[in-house]
């Protein structure tokens, strides 16, 4: 292979793009069944299953293009109504997709893609066209002009009446532009026979190769308007232009070989992964470069990445510009050091500002749309629905809503969990429903916002809902809580029981829901990346699940507190003030303190107490120090020795001394290389409302 040519890119590229082609098709087949007459939908869901034929047979992925192929003539019948998008058709469509899914990984694990022949049959004998209707599209097809070759080349097997030149322009923002002119003319060759590229196959492994536009000269049977749709349609493309062959075709173009014409043909990748070295190369013990396709990419704004440049300028130029002040400080004198000192505080200010400004955008290019993860569920309810022989719709609202990415991926298992019991355990049988007066079709929720300077995610149905005494009786048979125990539990507190280990409602363990899973492992998952889960619920009219997660978990902005000799850091936004209280101020309710703050009354508590380090005897003093937390629904006051003020803190991981201290939820070094320990505002808030069980002592 060429020392120029870098072929992981390119099948990084393949990956990326056909897991969106992938996930497009698994939506908007879902969106089929309901909108079976959208004829843009369709259009969409044709181009997507075109695509995708190309590229994997670029990749010498024969089936997975073959499944893609099948699927692609029975959306063409689907378009042109010549077939109906039944219940049934979308069954076996969805079928599909699960296959090139599999296909995919396979691809990019290097191993044996499953062989999915009869499946690929049962695709191929819905599309099936008879021959006196390939008969009848043929006659009625539009006579091809045959211009006869260019005169620089030899005529061949490659040239065909009707073959035509057509120029492709790349988005001048193409990250990639070997990879993808590789890639174009891959897929290509899926539309047709090409005859000659410029640039060619074996330019496009040089490095140093420069172009602006690929040329092509290639023959294909569909029209000129529906072959110049699809190709627009790729990514990075932004003009097509053909032109019947006029016999001028320049002296650049140069001749594919027959060999990398055929589509799939192992030999024709010349520097492709998965040769038989690297298979061999891989048995040994050497990684797999496809292990990691896809997964560690990120796609950013362009103003993001510009600003992002002109940052960094800015912070070689303030580099300089220290370097220099630090070799003026090796020769200065007393008189100096004034001028100097001024000097550094503009530097060291104007790099702040920078730094600020870069972490801000970084920080945006880590948001993600949450519809990129609720697209992935209109299928999963479908799914669940027809096993339980149920009718649900799903409502999604809030997709606009951002959330950090590598969030996105913690949630998927919890999310996928409360969705399916929101199916199978929440919702009524159809027969249930309608004794109570209820409409067949059940609905499930899914909504996203922002609260502060958290995302709420929320699941809730129009089921059953969920009954504090059955939570109670069930947890007391399973010997989980005494009857005692129970007894003195709130309506709210009986609810959470279903989030402890070992608790379940489901007298059987179904194959859609059960698993062995349970809301503890929800919790669990929402714990560990500082979020907050809470139920509620309404016998007869359904439950609702909301999941509380922090924006991002990089960097935030905290007040530092010191309670007995325990720095702390409190998120800023959740601080409302901070007040010196005297003790005159201080009345009881209950045998607990409380404060009046703005005609509002506030419980008081000790975080060093909350938290469990030692208990404190802030309150016995004549003044104490009081900061007003708030979680968006409810505020307390928390004492503290003192306050150090605000820093920005890298949140680091706990280590295993702290991962029992549950208002902690991770750490940040200050810039004097001491710790400070993150407060997990809402479950200080739970501690303190009660609704948060203690351990028993």
């Amino acid at each position: 292979m060429p020392s120029g040519f870098d072929a992981s890119e390119f099948f990084e590229l393949f990956v990326e793009e056909a897991r969106e082609l992938i996930q497009s098709l698994d939506e908007a087949v879902i969106a089929l069944e309901h909108q079976p007459q959208d004829s843009s939908l369709i259009e969409q869901i044709f181009r997507a299953a075109h695509s995708l034929k190309a590229s994997a047979a670029s990749q010498g992925l024969e089936q997975m293009s073959h499944i893609s192929h099948a699927m692609e003539n029975v959306f063409d019948l689907i378009r042109n109504s010549r077939l109906q998008a039944n219940a049934e058709l979308v069954d076996l469509l969805l079928r599909g997709v699960d296959a090139l899914k599999e296909h995919l990984g396979s691809a990019i694990g290097g191993q044996v893609a499953p062989d999915h022949g009869e499946l690929l049959t049962l695709l191929q004998d819905n599309a099936a066209i008879t021959d006196t209707e390939r008969a009848t599209e043929a006659a009625s097809a539009p006579d091809q002009v045959a211009p006869g070759p260019p005169e620089n080349m030899e005529p061949g097997p490659e040239w065909e009446p009707g073959t035509r030149q057509i120029t492709i322009t790349l988005d001048e923002c193409c990250s990639m532009p070997l990879a993808r002119a590789w890639l174009i003319i891959q897929q290509l060759q899926g539309l047709g026979q090409v005859a000659a590229t410029s640039p060619s196959l074996e330019q496009l492994q040089e490095a140093d190769i420069e172009f602006t536009d690929i040329h092509v000269y290639m023959h294909f049977d569909m029209d000129v308007d529906t072959f110049t749709d699809t190709v627009q349609a790729w990514p990075d493309v932004t003009k097509v232009t053909v032109m019947a062959d006029d016999g001028d075709s320049g002296d650049d173009l140069l001749p594919l070989k027959p060999l990398e014409r055929r589509v799939g043909a192992h030999d024709r990748r010349q520097g492709l992964p998965d040769t038989r070295e690297n298979r061999v190369e891989r048995r040994s013990g050497t990684p797999d470069r496809r292990q990691s396709a896809g997964h560690g990419t990120l796609r950013v704004n362009v103003e993001h990445m510009d600003a992002l440049m002109n940052l960094v300028g800015e912070l070689v130029i303030n580099r300089t510009r220290l370097t220099n002040l630090t070799q003026n400080l090796k020769s200065c004198r007393g008189g100096d050091l004034a001028v100097l000192s001024q000097e550094f505080d503009q530097v060291v200010g104007k790099l702040g500002m920078v730094v600020t400004e870069i972490q801000e955008r970084v920080m945006q290019t880590r948001m993600v749309p949450v519809a990129q993860l609720f697209g992935r569920f209109p299928r999963l309810i479908r799914d669940v629905a027809r096993r339980e022989d149920k009718q649900v719709d799903l409502v999604m609202e809030g997709g606009e809503t951002e959330l950090d990415r590598s969030l996105i991926e913690d949630i998927v298992d919890p999310l996928t969990h409360l969705l399916r019991n929101a199916v199978s355990h929440g919702l009524e049988a159809t027969d249930d429903r309608h004794a109570v007066g209820k409409s067949s079709t059940g609905t499930v929720r899914l909504s996203a916002r922002q609260q502060q300077n958290m995302v709420v995610i929320e699941v809730g149905d129009d089921g059953r809902g969920i009954s504090g005494e059955k939570i109670a009786a069930k947890a007391i048979d399973k010997g989980l809580l005494a009857e005692q125990q129970t007894a003195a539990m709130s309506e709210q507190q009986l609810l959470e029981i279903i989030f402890m280990p070992g608790f379940s409602t489901v007298e059987t363990v179904s194959d859609v829901s059960g698993r062995g899973v349970g809301m503890d492992v929800v919790k669990a998952n929402m714990d560990k990346i500082g979020g907050m889960v809470e139920v509620s619920s309404h016998p007869g009219q359904g439950t609702t699940i909301s999941l509380y997660l922090p924006l991002t978990l990089a960097i935030i902005q905290g007040l530092l507190v010191v309670s007995h000799q325990v720095i702390f850091a409190l998120p800023l936004p959740s601080v409302v003030r901070i007040l010196r209280v005297e003790q005159p101020d201080i009345s009881r309710v209950s045998g607990r303190p409380m404060i009046v703050v703005e005609d509002e009354a506030l419980p008081l508590v000790s975080l060093s107490e909350v938290s469990e380090f030692q208990k404190s005897s802030d309150q016995d003093a004549d003044r104490v120090i009081a900061v007003v937390i708030t979680d968006g629904r409810q505020k307390i006051g928390l004492l503290v020795d003192e306050v150090r003020g605000n820093e920005e803190l890298v949140i680091q991981p706990l280590g295993e001394q702290l991962k029992g201290v549950r208002v902690v939820n991770g750490a940040a070094i200050l810039g004097d290389g001491t710790v400070a320990l993150i407060a997990d505002v809402p479950m200080l808030m739970r501690l303190v409302s009660g609704n948060e069980r203690r351990p028993a002592a």
